[in-house]
């Protein structure tokens, strides 16, 4: 765990389907480093279920639900966006539709 990469500290825990052994949701924890400081001991937080999140396609993490999530943020800039923001632990704030985002994209 770092935060030399200026992201909230996290770690990811895959739920498996204990018949098929497939992994079936992947779950980010977060705290956000600050708080944690200024409070004197952290909170871990869920912040991302990406099944729910994302709205993965087949109930699961499957490789074509997955390719499915990379399609769609071709097209949908708030979507991709959420998976940036998401990628941090969700540091800062999150500015789904502002143009500042979309030239930030454009320009990467």
């Amino acid at each position: 765990m770092t935060t030399l990469t200026n992201e909230n500290p996290g770690f990811a825990l895959i739920d498996v389907d204990k018949e098929t052994m497939l992994p079936v949701n992947w779950r980010i924890y977060a705290m956000d480093l600050e708080e944690a400081n200024q409070e004197g001991s952290p909170v871990w937080r869920q912040v991302i279920d990406y099944t729910n999140d994302y709205h993965l396609s087949g109930g699961g993490i499957s490789p074509d639900s997955l390719y499915d999530l990379a399609d769609r943020m071709k097209t949908d800039a708030d979507l991709y966006w959420q998976f940036q923001w998401d990628k941090s632990r969700q540091k800062g704030d999150l500015h789904i539709g502002t143009e500042q985002q979309h030239q930030a994209g454009a320009a990467s």
